[in-house]
């Protein structure tokens, strides 16, 4: 989100992309029971999984956004 706010877009998609892609990893850790799975891990007082960064992927995909005309460009 940093390298993002910082106008590093083309740099932000680089490092979105290297292994694991962050978008995809994003939309695994998006799944429809998520807050049941944080209510069962705080019911067993176990570590509640890290909140998913919604607003970085969303500006990661602004970045692809602007990106995607000067991609087509290069290839």
């Amino acid at each position: 989100m940093i390298v993002v706010k910082q106008g590093l877009k083309s740099e932000a998609i680089h490092l979105a992309e290297s292994k694991p892609n962050l978008l995809d990893t994003i939309a695994i850790l998006d799944f429809p029971e998520r807050h049941e799975l944080i209510d069962i891990t705080n019911m067993y007082f176990m570590t509640s999984p890290k909140p998913v960064l919604f607003d970085v992927a969303a500006a990661l995909n602004e970045a692809y956004a602007e990106h995607a005309p000067c991609r087509r460009c290069w290839t």
